[in-house]
């Protein structure tokens, strides 16, 4: 689709509509392709973020350089937590965006009015282990603990 090398340079927001099943993807896969930057992809929920995250990875032919931030999924007056696997998910996009040079971000707009913690407090809280490095356990344990971990004899649950 030649005509996004045209727009994309020149223009900062572009908006798609009457484009039918996969074919949103796919333009947006060709867009992430001419683009130098990262693309940020709205969604109206959930489901429809997981689904262009899904296809656009293969359109392009490749699952890094994309990233998801989902949405809560629980209201702001329940009684419990949103699911660990959210969690995990969000902390990660989180962790991983300033890095992110070239790729796609893909969010649902529901997202995009919820207060997230400054990056400060993701780098202070975050934990990241490279296969080849050394750590005591003992301190190992203390950074785990620390960060809200709970000692146990058999882990059951991510988080």
């Amino acid at each position: 689709m030649s005509y996004l090398k045209a727009l994309l340079p020149t223009q900062d927001k572009h908006h798609w509509g009457q484009l039918h099943g996969c074919s949103t993807s796919m333009v947006i896969s060709d867009a992430i392709s001419q683009h130098d930057g990262l693309v940020v992809v709205l969604t109206p929920d959930t489901l429809s973020a997981q689904a262009i995250l899904h296809e656009t990875q293969f359109f392009h032919g490749s699952q890094s350089d994309f990233l998801s931030f989902p949405e809560w999924e629980t209201l702001p007056y329940d009684i419990f937590s949103p699911h660990e696997d959210i969690i995990s998910d969000r902390i990660s996009a989180l962790h991983a965006l300033p890095t992110l040079t070239h790729g796609c971000l893909i969010l649902p707009a529901a997202t995009c009015m919820q207060i997230i913690p400054p990056q400060e407090f993701i780098n202070a809280v975050s934990l990241v282990i490279n296969q080849g490095d050394r750590q005591s356990l003992e301190e190992l344990r203390n950074t785990l603990f620390a960060t809200g971990y709970h000692h146990v004899s058999k882990v059951t649950l991510r988080g």
